[in-house]
Order: structure tokens, then C-alpha cells, then sequence
């Protein structure tokens, strides 16, 4: 046959194939938007859906092939930004399915941005901008009556007065539609799953029976599920202790209740304070109502630490402008959070020169991660060899059985909720009532210490629910025995119960005085004679001597109990300087009330004083109380 032949039948066989798929497409059924009495997939004339795909029919010309096969499920719906979008399945290159919601934006503009998020999902469609647009404009004109929900955020959701608890996989609660989890945020979803709830609770949770920490953490990953039922704000626990304690075991291992709790893989649920605070704002969000394991603070900014402990504990992101003007708005979340490391709170802040607020001490508070001298984190071993045989065998249990307690945990919230809608208000009343009794037997407790023993109490209350719901085989009482112990812990590491905004003006002020001694302090001018009746110390000069930058004056006195010791004299201005950073009246006042300054005949911290040789002046006279105080 000559070449001339062969490509007149090469010919003669492209025209059978196209006459065959215009065959095809034309004997395939249109949706005719007036035929379709359900109104699941309106479309206009001009387009045909087959089983090979979807056709844009020219007048005169062959159809044109636009993508694969595609169904419309429904429309969807996103209660909180009111956006409305398509929810679209097909198959992708292995045949399996995908489902994508493809917000009705897309549909009225350029529309590459929606064809390259289907192309990437394995949708095959024609490049170039005209078959984008195509399928944008068949897109646009499907209408249906079925209906769905979408979230962009893991958690706790009312929709259709229903609650429901969402998962990127998992949806608890009996919404009466359909919900999908779709959000915003880039990265893969952490809550992945292995092995069995069995498994888990044989491996895992019952190496906790009998180790506080271990136990506390494991509850912490309950907790968060607790806080918007309970209308409370996040906080952080932080297992603080030397290398190879175990603190990191017990993160790994609460980090098994929602996901992979090793390292090296985009799926691992732990996370690190390696991070910025835009990503950390990200990462709570995508950890919205469950749980956050944050590793080694240590390795955080200094400079934004105090942020960060900020911004996860209230729930809201910074708030930044858009491209386009205007704000953007916040990201929103509820976390309880798990954090280790070797340093605290305090010591991280003083690398970059800051000082550690009240504020945020109390949310996160600094758990001294060492239970035992010898094991560390733990307080037994069950029966391990090691320390780190003990630690391996937890790890590999978390490792090879994780994801599920946390969606069990859910499950059981849900039920408990639909049976009993005051079951939530009695869990925050179960907390107070709970710290209140761990408060009672503590003198002068503040409102700071209050609020971290009501923490606690919570994450106690989140482990006995746990355990009630068969999910960790612990006794009654395991959860908040452990949860107690660890809150007396924590107040026994901070040394006081009172405010910590008081003791931070009692601190400053003797290392004030302690610091700046005769360098700023000129002696109290006293005549030679009235100097020989005192035993004079080393430093009492004796004589008048010029000092620079003048704090005020000190005495050497003698005290009610026979002693003699320096009285200092503080300037308004010096006493304003010693007390930088704090509410002055209130320090003030506290300080008065203490002890440690001396008050005029109105009862007001100070008084007016006139020193020989000067003017009179109120000064502030602090008194040895203040450094006998912290010898003891």
C-alpha cells in the first residue's frame, strides 16, 4: 500500500472516531434545566455530560471535550463567611474518588485557580484559559436542593442547632446535613490513625497508672474538648526538666490520643516551638478543640515567646492587613496545649532581656517535669529494666496505636450532651468545686493561683470523664490524684500563693536597695557624736561623700530587737524606678500593707521627711523586714 493510502485510511479512521464520539455525545442525555424536577445539576443547552465527559456543543463544529466526568452532590454552605460553592466528586487517575468544594467565586472570574486545584487533585481538564472557563460557566449555572455544611475548622460546631464535633475525617453528633471539613489553612491534616483503641489503652494509657506526669499529660489531651463546653480560654502545661527525664515521652505519648506522635512525617501531631508565631497561629487553628504538644521551648524566639503564650492561651490570632486593604480576619481557635523543654518560661524571656508577666506565667504554667531523682518523669516503671526501656516500650505503643481515644472521646461528649443539655455548665462547676477543695487547705491564695488550680482541675475532670468512658482503663480516682499532685508541685516550684505582681514589687525592691547599696545611697548626715553610739559597719563611710545620681539615703539604726542595720530612704523618683513595669499605687500599697515601707499618719505609704542639710521631701523608708524576709 502506497504512503499515499495509508494516510487517506489514517484520515478516513480519525473522521469514524470523531463521527463516533459526536454519536455519542449527541445520543447522551442533556440536562435540561427545565426537566430536571430535582434541580440537582441545572445546565445550560450548550453543555453535555457523558460517562467520558463533559462537552461544550458549538453550533456547526464538533462537541469539544472540557474535563472528565464529573457529579454535582449539592451545594454547600459556610455559616460563619456565608459563602455558598459546588461540591463536585469524580475519579481520579487510580479511579478512586475525590470529593472538592469549589467555592461559586471561582465561577465569576479568570478560573485557573479552581482547574489547577482540580488538576492537582488527579482531574483531568483541557489547559488553557478557554476550557477554564467553560467549565466555570457550567459550573456557575448548576443550581441544587441538596444541601451541605462546610467548616474550615476542626472542633465544636452548632449547625441546624445541632452540636457537632468535626475532624478533617470525622464528624460526631447527628446534624441533620451533610458536614464537610474543609479548611483554609495549608499543611496536611495531623489526625491520623493506627491500630486499635484496645491496643492503646493497653500500651499507652496503662504505662500512665501510678506516674503523675504521665497521667497529666494523657488528661491534657482530653482537655481541650472540655474548654468551649465549659466556656474557658486555653492554656499550657510546661514539663520543664534535664535531658532524657521523659518529659518528651510524655508528650508523645498524649499526642497518641488525636495522631502520630513520632517525627519525620508531615502526618506527626507533635509540633515544636521551632516556629513563628504566624505559623504557631496556624497550627492552633488546625488543632482547634483538641490538643497541642509543643516540644522544647528552648528552641523558641525569645523575642516572641511571650506572645505566643499570649495569643494561644486567649484563642485569637493577630490581626493583619489584606492585599487588598483592609483587615484580614483573625485566625480563632480553642487549644489546650502540652509544652517541654529544659528551661521555663521565665529563663527563655531573660535571653532576649524580657521580663516574665504575671499574665503569662499563669497561662503556662511551669511544671517541674522531674517526679522521681532516679527515673525522672516517672514515678514507676512497671516492671522496665530503664528509664529508657520504659520510654521506648511508651513510644512504641503510641507509635504503632494512635488517633483513635480522641474521636472516641467525641463520640462519648456527644451522647452525654443529647442525653443531659445541662451536662456541660456541670462540668465547669465540677472544676471549681474540685480546686476549691485543693485550695482549701492553702493560706493567702491569690487569684492567680485560683485560676491555675482550676486548670488543673479541669485537665483532672477531662481524665476522669476519659476513663468513665472506658477509654483509658485507669481507676476513679486515677486522673485527678495525678492532677492534684502535679498542682501542688507547680505551687511548690513558684514559692508563694499570693499575686505575682506583689512579690514581683517586694523583689524588685530589695535588689533596688541591694544593688545600688552606697553607690546611690548617700548616708543619713548624723552628728559624730550621735555615730559613736553604734557599732558601725564596714561600709559606714563617716563621713559625707558625694553621690551621683542620688536614690535617696540609708541609716544605720537600731531595731526593736536589740539589732542594728540599715534603714533606707527612697526618693519618689528612685522608688518609681525600682517599681518600673508595675501597677506603682497598687505595689505601693502592697508593700505598705507588708511591712516593708513605712506609712505617714493618713496611713499612705511614705511620708514627709527632712533629711539635715536638705529640703523636706516625702521619702519612702523601707525597713529591715524586707531583707530579713528573704533571708528566711
Amino acid at each position: 500500500m502506497s504512503e499515499d493510502a495509508i494516510s487517506i485510511t489514517e484520515a478516513r479512521k480519525r473522521r469514524n472516531a470523531k463521527a463516533g464520539v459526536r454519536r455519542a455525545v449527541e445520543a447522551a442525555p442533556v440536562a435540561d434545566p427545565a426537566a430536571a424536577a430535582d434541580a440537582e445539576a441545572r445546565s445550560a443547552a450548550r453543555f453535555t455530560m457523558t460517562a467520558d465527559g463533559l462537552y461544550k456543543n458549538v453550533p456547526g463544529k464538533l462537541p469539544e471535550r472540557i474535563c472528565d466526568h464529573f457529579d454535582v452532590l449539592g451545594e454547600t454552605t459556610e455559616p460563619a463567611s456565608k459563602a455558598w460553592g459546588l461540591l463536585i466528586a469524580f475519579r481520579d487517575r487510580d479511579m478512586r474518588e475525590v470529593q472538592y468544594v469549589a467555592g461559586r467565586d471561582a465561577f465569576t472570574g479568570e478560573s485557573l485557580e479552581l482547574t489547577r486545584a482540580l488538576a492537582r487533585l488527579g482531574f483531568s481538564i483541557r489547559p488553557g484559559r478557554t476550557a477554564a472557563n467553560a467549565l466555570a460557566e457550567y459550573l456557575f449555572s448548576i443550581q441544587s436542593v441538596k444541601r451541605a455544611f462546610i467548616v474550615a475548622q476542626s472542633g465544636w460546631h452548632l449547625i441546624d442547632n445541632a452540636r457537632l464535633f468535626v475532624l478533617p475525617d470525622f464528624v460526631a453528633g447527628d446534624g441533620e446535613r451533610r458536614v464537610i471539613h474543609q479548611s483554609r489553612l495549608s499543611g496536611v491534616s495531623p489526625f491520623a490513625t493506627a491500630g486499635t483503641l484496645e491496643a492503646w489503652r493497653d500500651n499507652v494509657a496503662a504505662l500512665a497508672v501510678g506516674n503523675s506526669r504521665l497521667t497529666l499529660s494523657i488528661s491534657c489531651a482530653f482537655a481541650g474538648l472540655l474548654l468551649d463546653l465549659v466556656g474557658e480560654d486555653g492554656g499550657i502545661v510546661h514539663l520543664r526538666g534535664h535531658a532524657k527525664s521523659g518529659k518528651t515521652t510524655c508528650l508523645r505519648a498524649a499526642a497518641s490520643v488525636w495522631g502520630y506522635p513520632g517525627a519525620g512525617r508531615r502526618t506527626s501531631f507533635m509540633r515544636t516551638w521551632r516556629a513563628t508565631s504566624v505559623g504557631l497561629e496556624e497550627i492552633a487553628a488546625m488543632h482547634s478543640d483538641t490538643f497541642l504538644p509543643l516540644d522544647e521551648l528552648g528552641a523558641a524566639d525569645g523575642r516572641d515567646v511571650g506572645d505566643v503564650v499570649y495569643f494561644l492561651s486567649s484563642g485569637q490570632g493577630r490581626a493583619r492587613g489584606s492585599r487588598g486593604g483592609g483587615l484580614r480576619e483573625p485566625l480563632y481557635f480553642r487549644v489546650m496545649s502540652l509544652s517541654s523543654g529544659e528551661i521555663g518560661l521565665a529563663d527563655k524571656m531573660e535571653e532576649a532581656a524580657k521580663g516574665t508577666r504575671a499574665g503569662q506565667e499563669i497561662r503556662l504554667l511551669d511544671l517541674d517535669a522531674v517526679a522521681d531523682r532516679e527515673i525522672g518523669a516517672f514515678e514507676t516503671l512497671h516492671g522496665a529494666p530503664s528509664l529508657a526501656a520504659f520510654a521506648a516500650a511508651l513510644v512504641r505503643g503510641a507509635v504503632e496505636n494512635h488517633g483513635q481515644a480522641g474521636p472516641a472521646f467525641a463520640d462519648y461528649l456527644i451522647k452525654r450532651l443529647r442525653d443531659d443539655p445541662a451536662f456541660g455548665p456541670g462540668l465547669a462547676d465540677d472544676a471549681s468545686a474540685l480546686a476549691a477543695t485543693w485550695l482549701g487547705n492553702v493560706p493567702n491564695v491569690g487569684a492567680q493561683v485560683a485560676t491555675a488550680a482550676r486548670r488543673f482541675a479541669l485537665v483532672a475532670i477531662a481524665g476522669s470523664l476519659a476513663t468513665k468512658a472506658g477509654l483509658t482503663g485507669w481507676g476513679a480516682p486515677a486522673a485527678r490524684e495525678a492532677a492534684h499532685k502535679c498542682f501542688l508541685a507547680w505551687l511548690d516550684g513558684r514559692g508563694f500563693a499570693g499575686s505575682r505582681e506583689d512579690e514581683d514589687a517586694i523583689s524588685r525592691l530589695r535588689a533596688f536597695c541591694q544593688t545600688h547599696g552606697k553607690a546611690r545611697f548617700e548616708e543619713w548626715p548624723e552628728p559624730r557624736g550621735a555615730q559613736a553610739e553604734f557599732e558601725a559597719p564596714e561600709d559606714l563611710r563617716g563621713d559625707r561623700v558625694q553621690v551621683h545620681n542620688r536614690a535617696g539615703w540609708r541609716r544605720w539604726m537600731h531595731n526593736d530587737d536589740g539589732g542594728q542595720s540599715w534603714r533606707y530612704y527612697l526618693t519618689a523618683p528612685a522608688m518609681r524606678e525600682a517599681l518600673a513595669g508595675l501597677d506603682y499605687r497598687r505595689s505601693l500599697q502592697v508593700l505598705a500593707e507588708r511591712g516593708f515601707v513605712g506609712i505617714d499618719k493618713d496611713r499612705k505609704p511614705g511620708g514627709t521627711v527632712r533629711v539635715p542639710g536638705y529640703d523636706t521631701q516625702r521619702l519612702y523608708m523601707v525597713f529591715p523586714k524586707l531583707f530579713a524576709d528573704a533571708r528566711e
